[in-house]
């Protein structure tokens, strides 16, 4: 007959053999669900890719937008912003006289701006335009 202790030592020791196996299976499980994907990823042509990629742009300019964080200047918006920055306050930045992004300035050029009572030739942009820690940097 074993001892209390040898059978709470086994016991605990099969416990996280147990538990190892487990996670073990859950990692083989993600790294194969991670190459399935990839191998669709792989099997889309580049307009499909890149299709993709517009929906997943918008989807996010929506949440930045949802969490005030996206304030474009243009319709449509603009992807400057959220692909450099993460964020657009170009709205805000125009109605205060500041620089917008490249992406807002070329816009505007086009004829896409959005703020009532701006001209067009009112609007401040930079193609090197980015945003700094404390401000506007060129």
């Amino acid at each position: 007959m074993i001892s209390k202790k040898t059978f709470v030592f086994i016991s605990i020791l099969v416990f996280a053999l147990i538990a190892s196996s487990c996670q073990k299976t859950d990692r083989s499980k993600q790294m194969a669900e991670t190459a399935k994907e990839a191998q669709q990823v792989a099997r889309l042509t580049p307009e499909e890719r890149l299709g993709n990629i517009r929906t997943n742009l918008k989807e996010i300019k929506m949440e930045l937008a949802k969490d005030g964080k996206y304030n474009c200047c243009t319709q449509p918006t603009c992807d400057w912003c959220a692909l450099h920055e993460g964020e657009c306050p170009c709205h805000d930045n125009l109605n205060v006289g500041k620089e917008v992004c490249p992406g807002c300035g070329l816009g505007w050029h086009n004829g896409n701006g959005v703020v009532e009572g701006v001209e067009t030739s009112q609007v401040k942009w930079n193609i090197t335009h980015q945003h700094a820690a404390g401000g506007h940097s060129h």
